[in-house]
Parts: C-alpha cells; sequence; structure tokens
C-alpha cells in the first residue's frame, strides 16, 4: 500500500522534501493506516508528520479511549501528537447545526489552528477510493446536475488526500 500512497504523492505533488504535514487522526484503521503510510514513507521523502486528534466530546469515556490509543500509538511509532478537545454537541446546538455539521466545522477549525500554530504546510486526510465512491452517490442523492457529480480531489487547499487511490481493504 505504501507504494500506491507514494506514487499518489508524488503524482499529485501532495508533499515535498522538508513538509511539515499535519495528520487528522481519529485512532480508527483508516487513519491509523494513513499515519503509519506517511511516518514511513517520511523517512525516504524527507518530510516531518504530526499527529493531530481531536476529542469532540461527543462519546464520553469511547472518546477518551481512542484519545488514549492516539496518544500511546503516536508514542510507538515516535510521531508528535497534538490534541485538541472541542463540545461538538453544545457548538451544534447553540448554532443549530446536526451534531455532524457542527463537528465538522469543529473539526476544521482545529486542524487549521494546528496548522498555523505547527507551521504545517498541509493537512492529511485519511479519505480512500469507498469515501470517494459515498461521497459521489451523496451528491447524486441530492440531486446534482452533472457539474455537481463530482468527488474529492487529492488536494483541495490546505488539505491532501493521499489515501484517495487506495481502497479500505488497502
Amino acid at each position: 500500500m505504501e507504494n500506491i500512497v507514494l506514487k499518489n504523492i508524488n503524482e499529485y505533488n501532495l508533499i515535498k522534501s522538508g513538509d511539515k504535514v499535519g495528520v487528522g487522526f481519529s485512532g480508527g484503521s483508516d487513519s491509523v493506516a494513513l499515519l503509519f503510510a506517511l511516518k514511513n514513507i517520511s523517512k525516504q521523502m524527507g518530510f516531518r508528520v504530526v499527529a493531530i486528534h481531536i476529542n469532540h466530546q461527543i462519546r464520553g469515556e469511547e472518546a477518551m479511549r481512542d484519545q488514549v490509543f492516539a496518544e500511546n500509538f503516536c508514542k510507538q511509532i515516535g510521531v508528535d501528537l497534538v490534541v485538541k478537545s472541542v463540545n461538538a454537541p453544545l457548538f451544534a446546538k447553540q448554532n443549530k447545526y446536526t451534531l455532524e455539521e457542527g463537528a465538522r466545522i469543529l473539526r476544521y477549525n482545529c486542524f487549521q489552528s494546528v496548522k498555523k500554530e505547527m507551521g504545517l504546510n498541509s493537512i492529511a486526510l485519511a479519505h480512500h477510493l469507498q469515501d470517494q465512491a459515498e461521497t459521489i452517490l451523496m451528491h447524486i442523492g441530492r440531486g446534482s446536475g452533472l457539474n455537481g457529480i463530482v468527488g474529492m480531489t487529492e488536494r483541495s487547499g490546505d488539505y491532501i488526500r493521499p489515501l484517495l487511490c487506495v481502497t479500505k481493504a488497502d
């Protein structure tokens, strides 16, 4: 899988030598695969990886277990970790968002904050080929016209998706 990710990074010029890349790290299988792959690829390409874990305060003790996992995993593989905590339920309620919308807004705000604080060049997200298909189907389901039936791109502003070319099974 790392060879495919490396090819994708080079083909779309996602990361350069000397870059400092934040990785959105929930602790789920997709973000674990991304962080592990980028950590290994960083050695040969000469960039630095920093994991970013966000506790949305949605799932109580389960969220704390995810945070502890993230801390332990990053320590084990030698990656710096930044942890942010946000109150997504309160934010969503106060601003009349769905919980998912509110959590997403706060997550991206945290990513931008960490990017600025740490001088990151980009934030890597663990979207993969199945996420891409789901996005396209969602756009079709919303009644999008031909121009709107598009998926995610490998680079969107500060965000990169090095796994967009691999399947969840990979």
